[in-house]
């Protein structure tokens, strides 16, 4: 894969986790609704 390959799944990595923490936040934010942040 080389550097690129490499840069390029840090790149994902942190989309991912990212769009996770949005998530989580928002639902956390509804009554009732209780999670565990996956990883």
């Amino acid at each position: 894969m080389g550097f690129r390959g490499g840069e390029a799944v840090s790149v994902m990595v942190q989309a991912f986790q990212e769009r996770r923490d949005f998530l989580v936040k928002r639902l956390r934010a509804l009554d009732g609704v209780k999670l565990s942040v996956p990883q």
